[in-house]
């Protein structure tokens, strides 16, 4: 395995201070890019789409629980499975308690193809 040299603090904080400033370009660039995409128009939505939830039956009006913003993600999850995506199992577990975004406005939901 080819490993980086070793070289003094010096030469370290050097090539880390170079190193930083392409971070902070590149961290530029992206909130420049988050930007235009939160500026991308919005389409109107024509289809009834219709969810199994807990409650029963839930159109996507539903699922905002009257709240202004809707975070819908979608859990991979095939119905030739026996689990689901291990990225998205991850990524659930972090999510926190809901109460930060409701009161943002927001509402958050999850979605699958997973057998009840």
């Amino acid at each position: 395995m080819n490993l980086p040299p070793v070289v003094s603090a010096e030469e370290w904080q050097a090539a880390r201070g170079a190193l930083l400033v392409k971070e902070k370009k590149a961290t530029r660039a992206r909130d420049e890019l988050a930007a235009e995409r939160r500026r991308l128009p919005r389409v109107h939505i024509e289809k009834d789409y219709v969810f199994e939830a807990p409650a029963g039956k839930a159109r996507l009006l539903d699922l905002f629980e009257g709240r202004r913003q809707l975070l819908l993600y979608h859990f991979m999850f095939g119905p030739n499975q026996d689990a689901g995506c291990d990225g998205c199992s991850m990524f659930i577990d972090q999510v926190g308690h809901l109460a930060h975004l409701h009161a943002r406005d927001t509402s958050f939901g999850v979605s699958s193809l997973a057998p009840r």
